[in-house]
């Protein structure tokens, strides 16, 4: 099964600068073995810092059943803001469900288990100055592959990710214009994007119901808003095609 989340949030006071649209392809969870590559999705998000900067993480996820490992050099994000974004390495996290009992580590396995590791990328304060046009700055991180065993894509195993977070203009109740990032000397930024306070460890078995909370939160108590959303293989917007009986 493949997963993939969208959030968007809604400013619900007009202290909250912006509309976000943070597309999130989450994580992927498969049932049968084998592998051929290793990224299981990741997510982008950014912090409006008090010195009216931005900082952005970039977290992607590794399958502990892949004997490939992610390399820790710096990444760069694929924008239109005009501003070059790169996030430099911080750690690398073991995400293992609890359910496996005293392997609390990203220890070899099968693939497609539910263990995996977040490998977390963050930039330096970035200066975002004047307003994003209607469409939105998007940030987005494209990367290669899914794991070939998927089984409701077609040739899961020679598709790409992209990964892709929009940040949107806001216009305060009352006003024509929309909220300004300020200048390169003077900046200034107005809210933070949606984040997951939890970690995507859990396990679902064919047949059975799930329940589960992400824990998504927005620092700044802006409403949030999910929905379901076709994963994006490249950075043109490419969409992953369905296998046969699925959509």
């Amino acid at each position: 099964m493949l997963i993939s989340f969208s959030i968007f949030k809604e400013p619900i006071n007009i202290q909250m600068s912006l509309k976000k649209l943070l597309l999130i392809l989450a994580f992927a969870l498969i049932s049968i073995q084998g592998y051929s590559t290793h990224y299981l999705g990741g997510e982008i998000v950014w912090k409006c810092k008090p010195n009216g900067k931005y900082q952005f993480t970039l977290s992607l996820y590794r399958d502990c059943g892949s004997p490939v490992s992610i390399s820790t050099a710096p990444r760069s994000l694929l924008t239109n803001c005009g501003v070059a974004i790169s996030c430099a390495y911080i750690s690398t996290d073991d995400v293992v469900p609890t359910c496996y009992t005293g392997s609390e580590i990203c220890a070899p396995g099968p693939s497609g288990t539910g263990r995996m590791q977040k490998y977390t990328f963050r930039s330096g304060d970035i200066v975002l100055a004047g307003s994003p046009p209607v469409g939105g700055w998007y940030f987005g991180y494209s990367e290669f592959g899914r794991p070939g065993s998927i089984q409701n894509l077609a040739g899961a195993g020679g598709l790409g990710y992209y990964l892709r977070a929009t940040m949107y203009p806001y216009t305060p109740p009352g006003s024509t214009t929309p909220l300004s990032g300020g200048t390169a000397a003077n900046p200034t930024c107005f809210d933070s994007s949606p984040n997951f306070l939890e970690d995507p460890q859990v396990v679902a078995c064919a047949n059975q119901d799930v329940v589960y909370n992400n824990l998504g939160y927005d620092p700044d108590l802006d409403s949030l808003h999910y929905f379901w959303a076709d994963p994006l293989t490249t950075a043109a917007g490419a969409l992953a095609p369905w296998a046969t009986g699925y959509s």
